[in-house]
């Protein structure tokens, strides 16, 4: 009897062989979007606050590469 292993990847490659690609982009523009804008930096010495109050675009792609 042969027992069969399954891999971690996706549905078209279950063995995790070679190298998969996943496209990331919206994931990274949603979370840069909602965390950039908690970002407050403060130096007290020169009574000086910066914080961004809003993201109006971001450009580029996000990926994550899988390899075996």
């Amino acid at each position: 009897m042969v027992e069969s292993s399954t891999g971690v990847g996706s549905i078209w490659n279950k063995n995790s062989w070679h190298w998969e690609e996943r496209n990331y982009t919206d994931l990274a523009k949603n979370w840069l979007q909602e965390n950039l804008v908690r970002i407050e930096v403060e130096n007290k010495e020169q009574q000086v606050r910066v914080r961004l109050y809003e993201v109006k675009s971001i450009d580029g792609n996000a990926s994550i590469t899988i390899r075996k």
